[in-house]
């Protein structure tokens, strides 16, 4: 299907039952330079299994959409998403059990939803983004990355990089939130989550940190079989616990 987002017509995916309104999670894709496409994902299978519908699209910065849509992310990691995917045409979800589920970037995008609205129930955030601040000096891309990401070196802007940070918002976030990170990922360091997950936790939202051992940065797709099947479990154990 399609929908419009800002005058611009957008792919958008629904798997599940569509006899009946369905408790729905919105999957967020890393990047935030990928897309979304034709192809088998074990979560959102997983998910299904639990009697939940999956929706998901390519938000601005996604690639195969040209060149301007992939650049109208720089300097804006989180607004203009954001509006793009509040743009999006439910259809057969339960506009009052939804969720938010995403990996690398998608899990930034999951917490900073989280955070700074209330469309969702529960959110999970899977080797997040939380800090710009500090990405921009731990992660192992983080030079030239996230200057190219911003429009500049952190210290010549540093405004975007604190005010566009999830953590800058955690006191205000009251959606449940799991984190789901790899103990070896050097992309999104744990210390991303676990920031998050400790100040979230002093506003009494429920939120948890699953580790898994002997995983990278995309260990729950491709790392040990054992960490793949906890992800999922706990993806939807929490989902289950929020939306259900």
């Amino acid at each position: 299907a399609h929908f419009r987002a800002e005058g611009r017509e957008l792919d958008l995916w629904f798997l599940g039952d569509p006899g009946r309104p369905l408790p729905t999670v919105v999957l967020v894709h890393g990047g935030p330079q990928f897309a979304y496409g034709e192809a088998f994902n074990l979560d959102a299978q997983a998910l299904c299994a639990a009697g939940f519908g999956v929706l998901y699209t390519n938000v601005r910065g996604s690639t195969g959409y040209g060149a301007e849509f992939g650049g109208d992310i720089r300097g804006d990691w989180a607004e203009g998403p954001t509006r793009d995917l509040l743009a999006v045409e439910l259809g057969w979800a339960d506009p009052e059990r939804l969720g938010v589920a995403g990996n690398s970037y998608g899990g930034y995008l999951a917490t900073w939803l989280a955070s700074t609205t209330d469309r969702f129930r529960a959110a999970v955030a899977e080797n997040p983004v939380t800090d710009l601040v500090s990405m921009a000096s731990t992660s192992d891309i983080a030079v030239p990355f996230f200057a190219q990401q911003m429009g500049g070196e952190l210290h010549e802007i540093p405004a975007p990089y604190l005010e566009q940070s999830p953590v800058l918002h955690a006191h205000r976030c009251r959606t449940p939130l799991l984190f789901v990170i790899g103990a070896d990922d050097r992309r999104c360091p744990n210390h991303q989550a676990w920031g998050m997950h400790r100040l979230v936790h002093r506003t009494g939202t429920p939120t948890e940190v699953l580790v898994l051992p002997d995983s990278p940065h995309e260990g729950s797709t491709y790392g040990p079989i054992a960490g793949r099947l906890a992800h999922d479990e706990a993806l939807v154990d929490w989902l289950t616990r929020f939306l259900l």
